[in-house]
């Protein structure tokens, strides 16, 4: 499928999903596509506050910095094995990036690492 014929299919079920996650074969191999889907679901969703999650056997640190721009989760390290307590598919050495907003509005929009068992989902919240 072209990227843009999966943007189209996103866009057919609007309504009925909050994320994009994107997973298997590793889509960090294929950055061109990564980008224009993720800039699709972004820019093309009417303002529609979709998210868009990578899983990467990568390390943040080595990902492209043009792939982080339309992301809004990264996870990110070898998968493992999930802890069985994780309602978050993620397993407990993997890291979690979250591009966000502080609490603190003093500081800059941008990536924070959130221990998988502090994410608000995994500890009860």
């Amino acid at each position: 499928m072209e990227p843009k014929d999966i943007v189209y299919c996103i866009k057919q079920r609007t309504g009925l999903i909050s994320s994009v996650a994107y997973l298997g074969g590793d889509w960090i191999n294929y950055p061109e596509e990564l980008f224009w889907i993720t800039r699709g679901v972004k820019t093309s969703l009417n303002g529609l506050n979709i998210l868009n999650i990578l899983y990467t056997g990568e390390l943040f640190e080595d990902i492209d910095e043009s792939l982080l721009e339309h992301l809004d989760i990264i996870v990110d390290g070898e998968y493992d094995r999930m802890k069985p307590t994780y309602k978050f598919p993620v397993s407990s050495n993997q890291r979690v990036w979250v591009n966000m907003q502080p609490a603190d509005k003093t500081k800059l929009k941008g990536w924070y690492v959130v221990p998988p068992e502090n994410l608000p989902i995994n500890n009860g919240e």
